[in-house]
């Protein structure tokens, strides 16, 4: 059994989506597209969120995407995927993958939109935002709403309540103008995020209907399988004579399809005796 796989598709989908598709972007970017002038310009002209962003509005959602081809780059974003790892799998475990979908898009162009208004009014004239840590504190901070006494164990020093530690990232991040008023902007979306949420405004109904429509694209876009053998007699055999392994790769192409809520409780149990083995 691929261990790797099974931790991997064992992880919420969105959460999985997200992690995915910021570490292929970050790679793309680092050993190719900021390497060339061309494309190097383009993501700066057209993808960073800048102060003429309305001609571009696009930038909203692209600038969580991009970050430095550094070390310092690297760094920034591993520890903000290490966070959204942590804390992504929260939202989606309390409250549901739409749910997820949606406080991350709108706290990174909330967040966004928040941070490039404000910047004039600071004597930041000419913004460039990029980082996806508006989506991070913005999640983190709806759990803290969510769960207001969430604590988080840290290596030596125990449990702390995750207030401090959002509080402490906040600090951290305001150390750099362009990266502090993404993260402000991104936590105080997520509490718009949620204020409204709580007043009955249904805030994940098209990422609900996003969710389902890709699920079942990518279902009837799945080539039969077939595990077995045709005989002379007319009858079928596996092709396998380990059912165990059977039902794990059918249990993990269900969740990779429909997700770990998805699974019934018989399907959860073969799932965990599996990941101890």
């Amino acid at each position: 059994m691929n261990q790797f796989r099974l931790w991997y598709l064992a992880l919420p989908r969105v959460t999985r989506f997200i992690l995915v598709l910021y570490c292929s972007v970050f790679a793309a970017c680092f050993v190719v597209l900021w390497r060339i002038p061309v494309t190097a310009e383009f993501l700066e002209s057209q993808l960073v969120l800048g102060a003429s962003w309305w001609r571009a509005p696009w930038q909203l959602m692209t600038y969580s995407l991009l970050h430095s081809a550094s070390f310092g780059g690297l760094i920034h974003l591993a520890f903000g995927l290490f966070w959204l790892y942590w804390i992504g799998r929260e939202v989606e475990e309390l409250r549901g993958s739409a749910i997820m979908l949606s406080l991350w898009s709108f706290s990174v162009v909330v967040g966004g939109l928040m941070a490039v208004l404000v910047a004039p009014t600071i004597g930041f004239e000419t913004p460039a935002f990029a980082g996806l840590w508006g989506g991070v504190l913005g999640t983190m901070v709806a759990v803290c709403l969510w769960v207001p006494d969430k604590r988080i164990w840290l290596f030596v020093l125990g449990p702390i309540r995750l207030w401090y530690i959002v509080a402490a990232l906040l600090v951290l991040e305001l150390v750099r103008p362009a990266s502090g008023l993404i993260s402000v902007g991104g936590a105080a979306s997520a509490w718009l995020f949620v204020w409204l949420d709580r007043r009955g405004v249904d805030m994940q109904y098209w990422a609900d209907y996003l969710i389902k429509a890709t699920a079942i694209l990518r279902a009837s876009l799945r080539a039969p399988e077939t595990d077995s053998i045709p005989q002379p007699n007319g009858h079928r055999v596996h092709s396998s004579t380990n059912v165990d392994t059977e039902e794990l790769d059918r249990i993990l192409d269900k969740i990779n399809a429909e997700g770990m809520e998805a699974l019934t409780r018989l399907e959860r149990r073969v799932l965990d005796k599996a990941s101890r083995q």
